[in-house]
């Protein structure tokens, strides 16, 4: 069968060698990217913080975490857990799981309402991993750390034919072509 993935290059090229182990047909077309986003994390930005949380891999991709791998994480899940230990983390637990798994982990530990807790998130959150936190009495400072882009002005400098078996991206002539033809109908309609 052959697969289309769309996931960004490093999480894609990871799923794609799974597929094509399992003899798939894998084709990569990264829709967006992951860019690192300006933030102080270190000890003086208002930290020393209990533990580090994340909801990500990505979110250690560009922060300087020199200062921080002292400290306890937690992980959402297991890449992001195996992804804090390359980093440097050496107290590091996984919630295997998703944001609700990864509140409960937290609430497990027991952490006081005065100990702070620094979330290193992406821009767009798929839960609200603070607010659960703070409606159990928790501090939680978030710093978005990575983002999500989309597109690119162009994926190859030089321009490359397509092979008889390849299929033509169609999305840049469509507005063109389905402009048009509405024009030209409403006005032979009148």
């Amino acid at each position: 069968m052959r697969l289309l993935l769309t996931r960004p290059v490093a999480d894609a090229a990871r799923s794609a060698a799974a597929l094509r182990a399992r003899g798939h047909d894998v084709v990569l077309a990264p829709l967006i990217r992951i860019e690192p986003v300006p933030a102080d994390v270190g000890a003086g930005a208002s930290g020393p913080w209990a533990a580090v949380l994340i909801t990500s891999a990505n979110a250690l991709a560009g922060v300087r975490v020199g200062e921080l791998t002292s400290m306890p994480l937690i992980a959402v899940g297991d890449h992001s857990a195996a992804a804090a230990r390359a980093a440097g983390f050496a107290d590091v637990s996984s919630a295997s799981g998703a944001v609700g798994d990864l509140a409960a982990l937290v609430r497990e530990k027991k952490f006081l309402p005065d100990q702070r807790l620094l979330y290193l998130s992406g821009a767009d959150k798929a839960g609200n991993l603070a607010a659960e936190l703070e409606a159990a009495g928790l501090t939680v400072e978030t710093r978005v750390v990575y983002r999500a882009a989309f597109g690119w002005k162009a994926l190859t400098a030089v321009p490359e034919p397509l092979g008889p078996d390849e299929i033509f991206d169609l999305a840049s002539v469509t507005k063109v072509v389905a402009t048009t033809t509405a024009v030209m109908q409403l006005v032979e309609e009148g």
